[in-house]
């Protein structure tokens, strides 16, 4: 009916039809012909001004505190929407609410987007020895990260289990640009797969290869999901600029299963497994490296983690801005 009124039978000049979805992926393409809805608008994902302005909208009604300055939080907020923004001011005033405040302060707001982005807590751990592993795990990321990208690049750092979350979280800043642009390059996929395998090589230096825990399980495998998108997608490998399509799944028609033929040489498999192991293990040589570097670092995070058991930016940057200082101008 709708595609019927849209085809202009009938004398309806005056009406014009708006749409909006979030699956424009998905869309008829009897929609998008023209005559129909053949203008075409995309909402990107606000800037940081863009955040700014919508967070002074949603907390009009709110009682905020004079300490709360929405700059900052539009800052913390790299790649919310509109809604994620509002449902973050409702958070806030849910906690205010709690505690029975009177003004949304910022312990409040944080709260919020602790519970946003990373998920509510689930649980304690008991165990000295497991949150000393864990605690090893988050504070070995921290500072490959901090290497990498620069001490401001770590958000958080926590041992306290999150929902989807095993053992602990490091919590890292998203880069407003690559949000913006959608641009990835080499050498921020070779520095994720790095800061994923430092809770890996933390455990090697600290432990021993045979002393090592599942806990770096999850870390290994969104690791090595980027790399076979290096190696296969993205030419990012020493195999060359070719896109390999690795999608062999079977075909079924009626009550019979298609084998699909592969397209490409088993040699070129094999020497796709080679690269991703390669690149791999020299991701995790290079973390080893550098916490080796600053073992000292280390060693301090994980004692105030196991203290404390959460590290905000400011005293992360406070325990090892001049240890990675001496690091870095090395």
């Amino acid at each position: 009916q709708l595609l019927t009124e849209l085809d202009g039978f009938a004398d309806n000049s005056g009406i014009i039809v708006l749409a909006a979805t979030n699956r424009p992926d998905v869309l008829d393409a009897a929609l998008l012909r023209p005559g129909r809805f053949d203008r075409k608008i995309e909402v990107m994902l606000p800037d940081l001004d863009g955040r700014k302005k919508i967070l002074s909208v949603h907390s009009l009604s709110k009682p905020l505190s004079k300490e709360v300055d929405l700059s900052y939080w539009a800052t913390r907020t790299v790649g919310f929407s509109g809604a994620d923004l509002a449902n973050l001011m409702n958070e806030g005033a849910i906690h205010c609410a709690r505690e029975r405040c009177k003004n949304i302060t910022n312990s409040h707001i944080e709260s919020a987007l602790d519970k946003l982005s990373i998920g509510l807590r689930t649980s304690i751990i008991n165990s000295s020895n497991m949150k000393r592993i864990i605690a090893y795990n988050e504070a070995g990321r921290a500072i490959v990260s901090a290497v990498r990208n620069g001490i401001e690049s770590v958000d958080k750092i926590t041992i306290l289990p999150r929902n989807g979350y095993f053992g602990g979280l490091t919590k890292l800043k998203p880069d407003e640009d690559v949000v913006s642009s959608g641009l990835i390059s080499k050498k921020l996929l070779l520095t994720k797969i790095e800061i994923a395998l430092a809770g890996r090589a933390a455990e090697l230096i600290v432990f021993g290869k045979n002393e090592i825990t599942q806990c770096s399980m999850n870390d290994i495998l969104y690791s090595t999901n980027i790399i076979k998108e290096m190696v296969t997608k993205y030419g990012f490998s020493t195999i060359g600029p070719v896109s390999i399509d690795s999608d062999n799944s079977d075909l079924f028609i009626g009550d019979g299963i298609i084998k699909k033929k592969s397209s490409v040489a088993d040699n070129t498999y094999s020497k796709i497994d080679k690269e991703i192991i390669n690149i791999s293990k020299i991701s995790l040589d290079n973390s080893i490296k550098i916490l080796k570097n600053n073992r000292e670092l280390l060693d301090r995070l994980v004692n105030i983690l196991l203290n404390f058991e959460t590290i905000d930016n400011s005293l992360f940057k406070k325990a090892s801005l001049e240890l990675l200082k001496v690091w870095l101008n090395k």
